[in-house]
């Protein structure tokens, strides 16, 4: 799947699979550090949506110390209203 649909194209992919999260991860050199991650839920029969209080956590999780996260608009035409603040 990762060579049809690359989080970046060129990079170094791994898969793993946690808890009942799949986690997509592209690396520009083996030893290097994630510039990409892509973070989603397995299905098993419950709600596959990802949370809020969940979104936090990754957020915090991969947050170094003395940044923050900044909510940007994005446009995708499967969204009500087309974007996200």
């Amino acid at each position: 799947m990762d060579k049809n649909y690359p989080l970046v194209e060129g990079a170094i992919h791994h898969t793993y699979e946690y808890q009942g999260w799949k986690i997509r991860a592209a690396f520009l050199q083996l030893d290097g550090p994630a510039i990409r991650m892509d973070y989603s839920k397995l299905w098993n029969d419950q709600n596959i949506q990802i949370k809020d209080y969940e979104l936090q956590s990754i957020a915090s999780a991969n947050t170094p110390e003395g940044t923050t996260w900044k909510k940007i608009m994005y446009n995708n035409p499967a969204l009500p209203g087309n974007a996200l603040d």
